[in-house]
């Protein structure tokens, strides 16, 4: 609920910014903005199974096979 709520307003946001920037004729803002609300869009509301990385899964990736390792060597289980 609380990511489509922020879903819309980024998308609301990021519209009128666009075009407010574009009647001002500073065309790298307005690009800029609509990368940007893309980019919060694109964590609210994943599509399929694809999901931009956050800390988390970053941190898990890297050290998940170190983490196993040293359990392994140290014979932890």
């Amino acid at each position: 609920m609380l990511n489509s709520i922020i879903c819309v307003l980024t998308i609301g946001y990021g519209i009128k910014q666009f075009l407010n920037s574009r009647k001002q004729t500073n065309n790298h803002d307005a690009i800029a903005m609509l990368l940007l609300s893309a980019v919060i869009v694109g964590y609210c509301i994943p599509i399929g199974h694809y999901t931009l990385p956050t800390v988390e899964s970053l941190y898990t990736k890297l050290y998940k096979p170190v983490s196993d390792y040293m359990l392994e060597q140290l014979k932890v289980s």
